[in-house]
């Protein structure tokens, strides 16, 4: 029987939501309906004018796992979840489009494990307009927005042109999806835009910035920089740096090199990250990392890549990665390996292993994992495909007093109807410090249908 030893912060949709997050309030979940509505008119006018391009996505997921519950011990849950995506319009080409994505749950064991029974999200819905000459880009509705040094959800709209002598300019503006604590949107904003120079596969070089507005009160306000440089030799420079203009300090350094000597694919790179003022200390700093901003620490990462990239049927490479901590004057080392045979198609065998150790030993573990996807199995008269997992971890320092902790996973499943349908089987077995003897099973389909 599994025992759950420790809540662990998780954003999986499987986590209860008392541990990880705030149930939506009742205004929230009738502002999402209205969107909702609004998006499915308009797809409904769309296809009384016009014969459009459709693309639809489905993937529904039953699984079901055994955990304690404040009303009883060893529960059986069987959560059900729907993640449906719809794309409609002139999806590849000029024109307008609409485009939705979104997930729901319900427990169908009537277990109370969550604390809402039926459950959902809109992670974006918006429609899209793009002129014939492409040099306009609106889109309007929720949205991810990924300019620069931006990844929010937006409840607004944006608009991206290009410019003469090839420059480019994109602005958005709007409510962030994600209200504070209180679950009030009233006086909240979010601004901000990228201004950059291309030139061709030479680079391309940005400036962006972006506000974030709560109960009309400014809590977050940055400035970034981002560019990627083709150098000769095949040489790819890419970096970030992200500034926070309240305290006037770094928030963020990201930068890798990529080139090739002889088989060999390299990639150096280095990262810097101010907690305080990465993940943000106000109501809406991201989350469930929010209480990172108060450690004060600063991290510092830098490593490289290694693969041999000789013969295509064979990867095989090395990771290093050393990590420090200036709050905590504490360092770390990762040193992994790898290797993955390709066969036909999607077929593959790989392992992995994993050396992390440093001042803490709590930090400090070795980690070996093997897999394979074999997609030429047969099923009695059906040809489908098998995959497996494993997982072992040896820790340095007791966890829960365990020393090790196993995972393993088997799946087996079909392709249907010329491989638009997908039915999938999956057996998961967890040992260690915070589960003991853990199975959970999982159920997938996935559909898709283009027109």
């Amino acid at each position: 029987m599994p025992e759950t030893r420790k809540a662990m912060n998780s954003s999986s949709p499987e986590t209860p939501r008392s541990i990880n997050a705030m149930p939506c309030s009742r205004t929230m979940q009738i502002r999402h309906e209205k969107i909702v509505s609004v998006i499915f008119l308009l797809f409904f006018i769309f296809s009384g004018i016009c014969r459009a391009d459709i693309r639809l996505y489905s993937e529904t997921i039953v699984r079901g796992f055994e955990r304690d519950t404040a009303q009883e011990a060893d529960r059986i849950i069987i959560p059900a979840y729907e993640y449906l995506q719809l794309d409609f319009g002139a999806i590849d080409t000029a024109g307008f489009s609409c485009h939705l994505y979104g997930w729901g749950r319900t427990d169908l064991s009537s277990s109370e494990y969550y604390t809402e029974k039926v459950d959902g999200e809109l992670l974006y819905g918006y429609i899209e307009y793009v002129d014939p000459s492409e040099i306009l880009n609106v889109t309007l509705g929720r949205q991810q927005i990924s300019d620069g040094m931006s990844s929010d959800t937006v409840d607004g709209i944006r608009a991206g042109s290009s410019l003469p002598l090839d420059f480019y300019i994109s602005l958005y503006g709007g409510l962030p999806a994600s209200p504070g604590p209180e679950n009030d949107r009233d006086g909240d904003s979010i601004v901000g835009g990228r201004f950059s120079h291309r030139m061709g596969s030479f680079y391309d070089i940005g400036i962006s910035y972006k506000r974030l507005a709560n109960n009309d009160i400014k809590e977050d306000e940055r400035l970034g920089m981002d560019f990627f440089i083709g150098l000769p030799g095949n040489i790819l420079f890419t970096g970030l740096s992200n500034l926070d203009l309240d305290s006037e300090q770094w928030a963020e350094h990201s930068y890798d090199l990529r080139f090739h000597l002889a088989n060999f694919s390299i990639r150096p790179f280095y990262e810097k990250y101010q907690y305080e003022n990465y993940f943000g200390n106000g109501d809406s700093g991201a989350e469930p990392f929010r209480y990172l901003a108060d450690t004060g620490e600063i991290l510092s990462a830098y490593g490289g890549d290694i693969f041999w990239n000789k013969y295509s049927s064979w990867d095989m490479g090395i990771k290093l990665k050393h990590y420090g901590y200036e709050e905590r004057d504490a360092s770390s080392l990762s040193a992994s390996g790898m290797l993955t045979w390709h066969g036909k198609k999607m077929t593959r065998v790989g392992g992995e292993v994993v050396f992390m150790n440093g001042d803490d030993p709590k930090n400090a573990y070795t980690l070996g994992r093997g897999y394979f996807y074999w997609d030429q199995f047969y099923l009695g008269k059906y040809k489908g495909f098998i995959s497996g997992d494993l997982i072992y971890v040896r820790y340095a320092e007791k966890i829960y007093n365990k020393e090790d902790s196993f995972f393993s996973s088997l799946a087996i499943g079909n392709n249907f109807l010329e491989e638009s349908l997908e039915i999938k089987l999956t057996c998961d077995y967890t040992a260690g410090p915070y589960f003991d003897d853990d199975f959970r099973l999982m159920a997938v389909t996935t559909f898709l249908f283009a027109r």
